[in-house]
């Protein structure tokens, strides 16, 4: 099944109520398998038809009639099995440590 996006605005402005009904007939026909986005001012044609209806204002979420919630079990924490075990014992990383320092410009090694 190929998923299409439809998004809609305005779809039955100009159009008088029968013929506003058929197009929202079609479109619920369309919506069975394609995702269809529809704006419109008329909360009425809303309730009829849609499946799912998000309420907007000034760009912030006023309803959702199906919100999306995140599950907390799914969202724990990452547990770090390694943690408090170094990969190589203290002295190793000292004598790194030390061999590096001695290494580098401006430590002049005495012989």
């Amino acid at each position: 099944m190929t998923r299409i996006l439809c998004l809609l605005t305005n779809q039955h402005g100009a159009l008088d109520s029968e013929t506003s009904i058929q197009v929202m007939d079609l479109l619920k026909e369309v919506a069975k398998d394609r995702l269809v986005v529809m704006v419109t001012h008329n909360p009425e044609l809303a309730e009829n038809y849609a499946t799912r209806i998000v309420n907007i204002k000034d760009g912030k979420i006023l309803s959702d009639t199906n919100p999306y919630i995140i599950e907390r079990e799914k969202n724990k924490k990452p547990v770090h099995k390694n943690l408090g075990k170094t990969s190589m014992s203290f002295f190793t990383s000292l004598s790194l440590s030390f061999n590096n320092l001695r290494t580098k410009n401006g430590i002049k090694r005495k012989c």
